[in-house]
């Protein structure tokens, strides 16, 4: 099953998986940008990861906004969680699911990202 690689492999990436995203902040910011997330908005962070997008998804939608952080990997959701932890943020809710079956309702979130997640299907 593909949902049981992406696991082994971010299982061994979550360790160090902040540590090579460097190149892409400039692209993260901007997707961000394009949101136009404004104080008080839900935001879908798919595929969050270790929760790389939070710091800025947090400054756009404020202590009254939401962030709804999915990833397939518990390992990377554990370091996600870390992030929330060390920095108080406690408007974000991490789910363990996959985008097919995350049972998400049609209209709960105003805005969704998903900055550099890839598809089960393509993961060997």
């Amino acid at each position: 099953m593909h949902i049981e690689r992406i696991k082994k492999k971010y299982q061994r990436n979550a360790r160090f998986y902040d540590l090579v995203e460097w190149p892409f902040r400039i692209l993260r910011a901007a997707a961000i940008d394009e949101l136009q997330l404004r104080p008080g908005h839900v935001v879908l962070d798919l595929g969050c990861g270790t929760g790389l997008s939070f710091a800025l998804l947090e400054d756009a939608v404020g202590p009254s906004g939401q962030i709804v952080a999915v990833d397939v990997s518990p390992d990377m959701l554990a370091r996600a969680l870390e992030k929330c932890i060390r920095h108080r943020w406690t408007n974000i809710s991490l789910i363990e699911a996959d985008a097919e079956t995350m049972g998400l309702q049609a209209d709960s979130v105003d805005r969704v990202l998903c900055f550099y997640s890839i598809p089960a299907s393509s993961v060997l």
